[in-house]
């Protein structure tokens, strides 16, 4: 008994110690997992590409209108609308938003329950229509996502909305929710999303919008 133990143990430990052998089990085995690493890779650096560009796209435009010197009228909208695009070029069809928002500071007093807020001086949306113009009730609440400025102060703000869709699921609908946030969204449709905003370069001229020659009916 104790010899036929030794030479078990000592088999035991020369399979243990073999260095021969083939690769095809641990190909079968790491082949997939290499496979799906790679497509998932691609998938996801995809993916946040189109994000990013989305969201350049948005400071381009919000840019362009703060060097503007002149009005902005639904001609310049319409060309920044297609320069959006032309530039993210993924969806045919994104819808984009333009509004110019007037910082309002609370008044001071102690009876007073003003707070500090934004109001609407003009809004213009185009795309599919799944997002219109802003309404000035809309404007008020926006202050958390936007920064507080100095009184009757002008902030240009520019949001897209686009579509990008993929191949491949890997669990996409984790990093991007709806637009609501209460949901995520098909795994081969996510809605991307900027929000933009800067303030005028050169002065409230580029603010205004008038679709007019006549300056009496400019909306600043």
């Amino acid at each position: 008994m104790i010899a036929q133990h030794r030479s078990l143990t000592l088999s035991i430990r020369r399979w243990w110690r073999r260095e021969d052998g083939s690769m095809t089990l641990e190909f079968l085995i790491f082949a997939p997992l290499m496979f799906f690493t790679f497509v998932g890779t691609l998938a996801f650096f995809d993916a946040f590409r189109a994000e990013s560009i989305n969201e350049k796209a948005a400071m381009t435009i919000a840019d362009l209108i703060s060097r503007e010197t002149g009005y902005i009228n639904d001609a310049y909208i319409d060309g920044t609308y297609g320069l959006l695009k032309f530039l993210i070029r993924g969806d045919a069809k994104p819808d984009m938003r333009v509004s110019v928002l007037r910082f309002e500071e609370k008044r001071k007093g102690a009876n007073t329950t003003d707070q500090d807020r934004y109001r609407l001086v003009w809004s213009k949306a185009r795309g599919t229509g799944a997002h219109v113009a802003i309404t000035d009730n809309e404007a008020k609440t926006m202050l958390p996502k936007l920064p507080t400025m100095v009184h009757d102060e002008r902030l240009i703000v520019v949001e897209t909305w686009s579509n990008y869709k993929t191949f491949f699921n890997f669990g996409f609908n984790i990093a991007w929710t709806s637009a609501d946030g209460t949901a995520a969204p098909p795994p081969d449709n996510i809605l991307l999303t900027s929000l933009i905003f800067t303030a005028p370069r050169v002065g409230l001229a580029q603010t205004c919008f008038n679709n007019t020659t006549n300056v009496a009916n400019r909306i600043c």
